[in-house]
């Protein structure tokens, strides 16, 4: 019975260690592309309804400043003035782009202190904006 026992614990320990680790350093992951998912969206909304980019920066500073941190231990994660940017394509469209840099040991940043390396997580896609008659907004996705 106990060499039995032993093989089903050597079995079952490394996939429970695999699974607490993926957990650990993926749902952070998960989570800070849902921000940058919805920090986005509402800089696309803001384009798309007639915003510039000042407006843009801040609807999607808000957006990440709600679910992320913006600084971490004076190393800057998300500045608007430069990671979220509105460039003109072929008309009618512009393509918007928000970025957020996650620390890569975001789970154990706070217990150390140091923000380390990190890795941009972009969220980039044209959206058509025009309107002929200046009165409203037609968009495509």
């Amino acid at each position: 019975m106990l060499p039995e026992l032993t093989a089903y614990i050597y079995t079952l320990v490394p996939w429970l260690v695999s699974l607490l680790l993926a957990s650990i350093f993926g749902l952070p992951i998960i989570h800070a592309v849902s921000v940058t998912d919805a920090a986005w969206f509402t800089a696309a909304h803001d384009v798309q309804t007639g915003g510039n980019l000042s407006s843009a920066q801040n609807d999607a500073s808000q957006a990440i400043q709600n679910g992320l941190q913006i600084v971490n231990d004076g190393h800057i994660l998300f500045n608007p003035a430069t990671d979220v940017s509105i460039t003109s394509g072929a008309p009618p469209y512009e393509t918007v782009s928000v970025t957020y840099h996650l620390p890569i040991f975001a789970p154990i940043i706070n217990v150390v202190g140091l923000t380390g390396p990190t890795i941009p997580i972009t969220k980039s896609k044209p959206i058509a904006v025009s309107a002929e008659d200046g009165e409203g907004i037609n968009y495509l996705q």
